[in-house]
């Protein structure tokens, strides 16, 4: 009797054990399945980012000095990032590198003050906010005062062959919105691509 008593104190012992291990596990466990979940969707924009940039500094050097070049660079921005909503794209930068180095992140390097300038600097850089990439072409092409191109017109840019060429960069900031918040609102994402213009004459 005394033993079948025992047996019963036991089991109702191991389930408390069982309840208070669960109550030091399950948040931990919660914790880790959150943070895979929030590390891959990191990643997955991080990735958009980056091809965004690529393909965006390849059509900067495919478009080379024509009149619409960043109005285009723009719509192939738009295209490669059809995972984002509107407003993640926070900051699209098409800049003079000057050479295959020319790192806007360099701190010595002219385009450095394009990552905080409105619209842009003369003569760098054009800077492109989330707004400016839904506008039409008719805001593009240098004409004007108003022109989102107007800093570094692309008409400008050196094309030919036979002179030094252009190094033409493009730099994407994005917002990525944590889902569960555990971690923080979220965090910005950025990447720059550097490419030569290619000669447009031979």
């Amino acid at each position: 009797m005394w033993m079948s008593r025992l047996r019963r104190r036991r089991q109702a012992g191991d389930r408390g054990a069982a309840l208070v291990e669960a109550a030091f596990i399950t948040p931990v466990f919660a914790l880790l399945i959150f943070g895979i979940l929030e590390f891959g969707l990191t990643f997955r924009d991080y990735l958009t980012v980056a091809n965004v940039s690529r393909d965006s500094a390849r059509g900067a050097s495919a478009f080379g000095d024509g009149l619409y070049t960043d109005y285009n660079v723009i719509q192939i921005a738009k295209q490669s990032s059809k995972g984002f909503r509107p407003n993640e794209i926070r900051r699209l930068v098409i800049f003079d590198a000057g050479s295959v180095n020319g790192s806007i992140l360099n701190s010595s390097h002219p385009a450095h003050g394009c990552l905080t300038a409105g619209n842009g600097i003369a003569g760098v850089c054009n800077v492109y906010r989330s707004s400016d990439l839904y506008r039409p072409k008719s805001d593009f092409g240098c004409r004007t005062d108003l022109a989102l191109d107007r800093f570094w017109c692309p008409t400008t840019r050196e094309v030919r062959a036979s002179g030094p060429p252009d190094y033409v960069g493009v730099y994407i900031l994005a917002r990525h919105d944590f889902i569960t918040g555990l971690f923080g609102p979220g965090m910005d994402l950025s990447d720059e691509i550097i490419m030569r213009i290619e000669p447009q004459d031979f």
